[in-house]
């Protein structure tokens, strides 16, 4: 069924998220729900300002999506919100989202078939920052050592070898913060006998805040 504008902008606050592929030696898997934010996060991290000003943009965005007359009361709301995704995706996505809702009105298909076509685009233009990624790529790599008797050196060649929007995919689609956390879960959590769902739930918090959505 379609949805109207209004319908995209009405209901409690909550986190888009995105349908991660299995990706380097099938490792992310997160399903599409929604999630409550909690603000402030990655204080001591370099990029806080530029995720929030990319916040800003991406609220500002939703706001002009708006069809009812006045101020969107949830703007400060939207504002306030920290995700995890980073700056740079945060752009992507701002762009892509409004110019697909734009184009197409009324016949725009929902929030989840949007974000999951435009992730694909956000993505695909992003660059894999090696110094962003380095303590993900370094602990991902470190765990596959420990865990499937994969060599760091042979896991970090891997993953060099990827095309930029696949190694973005794993690491610089996360902002600092973000980034942090999964490296640290990926290092303390327990080896499995499917590293693949271990990989994907070291994953899913970052994957449950990329994008607020009212």
């Amino acid at each position: 069924m379609m949805r109207t504008q209004s319908s995209r902008l009405g209901k409690p606050l909550r986190f888009a998220l995105k349908r991660v592929s299995a990706l380097v030696f099938g490792g992310v898997f997160a399903s599409f729900v929604m999630a409550a934010c909690a603000g402030g996060a990655g204080a001591n991290y370099p990029d806080r300002n530029s995720v929030v000003a990319a916040q800003a943009g991406w609220c500002d965005m939703l706001a002009k999506l708006r069809k009812e007359p006045g101020q969107w009361g949830r703007l400060g709301e939207c504002k306030g919100a920290y995700p995890s995704a980073s700056a740079p995706y945060l752009k992507g996505m701002t762009e892509c989202f409004f110019e697909r809702v734009q184009s197409e009105g009324e016949n725009a298909p929902d929030n989840t078939t949007i974000v999951d076509e435009c992730n694909a685009k956000a993505v695909a233009f992003m660059h894999g920052d090696e110094k962003m990624g380095a303590e993900l790529i370094d602990a991902r790599c470190k765990r596959m050592e420990r865990c499937e008797k994969v060599a760091v050196l042979e896991c970090k060649t891997a993953i060099e070898k990827l095309e930029s929007g696949t190694r973005a995919e794993i690491t610089t689609k996360y902002n600092g913060a973000a980034l942090h956390d999964v490296a640290s879960c990926l290092m303390s959590a327990d080896c499995t006998d499917d590293e693949d769902s271990a990989r994907g739930a070291c994953y899913k918090p970052a994957n449950e805040k990329l994008l607020w959505f009212p």
